[in-house]
């Protein structure tokens, strides 16, 4: 019963070796694993985080509005990820990417309030040589000078539902966007005629169209 007894123990007992392989293996899967999760060898790669995705500036896009920044974010990409803040996107590569040319400043406009996007520098239409295009930086990223990120959506108050005036629309190679006859969006309005958006500069009426994109007129 005694030599029973240590044969029982001995099964249920795994050895320090048992222990160290049962440990490589684990860590072994873990690096496997990790390596499968993360971002794909040779493919250029960005990220967003929980937080942002979670903030209440996020969640006040509209569908055109992501688009932009997901336009902006393929070409962040397309530089390696050195070039934020010289990011130049045009109308027409906007438009390229499925965005209706009439949408494109109202959405644009949206972003920056929300503080996901800065316009940093604006575009100039001419037709000589003096001729520019926008460019833009996407906030929560370091800039290619190596400014720190200013992830303003951390502090941009959203639109709320009550009558004021906003001033973020960028404008197409210079010419300020319009948009007659626009409409409050129903879901962020309390029968207001307007939303207010408290981070923004004073200059232009903020509204939204049927379609929930931003409309701004002087």
């Amino acid at each position: 019963m005694v030599k029973h007894d240590k044969r029982a123990r001995s099964h249920s007992a795994p050895s320090s070796a048992s222990i160290g392989h049962e440990t490589m293996v684990g860590t072994h899967a873990a690096k496997r694993f990790q390596k499968m999760n993360g971002p794909p060898k040779g493919e250029p790669w960005t990220w967003i985080s929980r937080e942002m995705m979670e903030s209440e500036a996020w969640s006040k896009l509209t569908l055109v509005a992501r688009r932009v920044i997901d336009r902006i974010l393929i070409e962040h990409m397309a530089q390696g990820g050195n070039e934020n803040g010289r990011l130049i996107v045009t109308y027409d590569d906007f438009e390229k990417y499925g965005i209706r040319r009439q949408s494109i400043p109202k959405a644009i406009g949206l972003a920056v309030t929300l503080g996901l996007i800065d316009v940093t520098a604006r575009g100039k239409r001419s037709a000589g040589t003096s001729r520019r295009p926008s460019m833009y930086a996407l906030t929560w990223l370091p800039r290619h000078d190596w400014t720190p990120p200013s992830n303003r959506w951390k502090s941009t108050t959203p639109c709320r539902t009550i009558e004021g005036r906003c001033n973020s629309a960028p404008r197409e190679n210079g010419r300020n966007p319009s948009a007659p006859g626009a409409k409050t969006h129903p879901e962020m309005s309390n029968n207001a005629p307007g939303i207010r958006c408290e981070n923004a500069p004073r200059g232009k009426n903020f509204d939204l169209d049927q379609e929930g994109s931003q409309s701004w007129s002087a």
